[in-house]
């Protein structure tokens, strides 16, 4: 199988108001990682704020970069015109993330400064079973591509997915690890109309909200390359990290 680390059919963001520029507010954990490469700055991911200075992201978009090679902007839904950018003071790869198996796909930069701007939920313990029950309605946010020979999308895109069993998809058995999280598009419809995350959407947040409030479940990882059925979008199961988490960013 070949694999991306990778919005298929979202719909745009747009700000109350007009404004689509500036992020709207229960949206501005949401960040882009960029790479500076020969004095260039391009695209590479997404990533989430936490707070206190904290950022979470896909280890994979971390792999042989130095911190000053990376950058982090927030506070926009276009790609074109991001409002505030950050350097990185350190990154933090968790320990046993395997880029062969694709597994523990995880990390998380400290900026230099404090955004002030709204952090992402991170899932409660003591609800872990109501976050990650099969069936869940999450949505995810990124700027990855909407077709396979495309560029990366200029607007801020949404999809909602559900979470699946893992005992459900096609993936071998010896690929699945316990950090990983199985979301696809579950409607009864072409697989042409369904909705998935795609190259350029690593790092960011899988979106499962409660209450009138976001929580952080899961990280954009890996998929195939095009989607196919029982080959769902693998994320990074959040749960399996908080406590590796709360003891860096608290």
């Amino acid at each position: 199988m070949t694999f991306i680390y990778k919005l298929l059919n979202g719909k745009n963001i747009i700000q109350d108001g007009g404004n689509n520029n500036k992020i709207p507010k229960h949206l501005e954990f949401i960040g882009t990682l960029w790479y500076i490469i020969n004095n260039e700055k391009k695209y590479c991911c997404g990533c989430s704020y936490l707070g206190n200075g904290y950022v979470l992201t896909a280890a994979h978009c971390l792999i042989n970069k130095e911190k000053d090679q990376v950058r982090v902007q927030f506070n926009s839904i276009r790609l074109d015109n991001c409002n505030a950018e950050y350097l990185i003071d350190n990154i933090k790869i968790y320990p046993f993330f395997n880029k062969r198996k694709h597994s523990n796909d995880i990390a998380i930069l400290k900026l230099v400064g404090d955004p002030q701007i709204t952090p992402i939920l991170l899932p409660m313990r003591r609800k872990f079973d109501n976050f990650y029950k099969i069936g869940n309605k999450v949505k995810v946010h990124g700027f990855g591509k909407i077709a396979r020979d495309c560029d990366v999308s200029i607007n801020l895109k949404e999809i909602y997915l559900s979470i699946v069993s893992q005992n459900k998809t096609k993936y071998p058995k010896k690929f699945i690890h316990p950090s990983m999280l199985f979301v696809s598009d579950t409607r009864d419809i072409s697989i042409d109309q369904k909705m998935d995350t795609f190259q350029g959407d690593s790092g960011n947040a899988l979106i499962y909200s409660v209450g009138g409030k976001n929580y952080i479940i899961g990280i954009v990882s890996f998929g195939l390359k095009k989607l196919k059925p029982g080959y769902p979008g693998v994320y990074t199961k959040i749960g399996n990290f908080i406590h590796w988490i709360k003891k860096i960013v608290i």
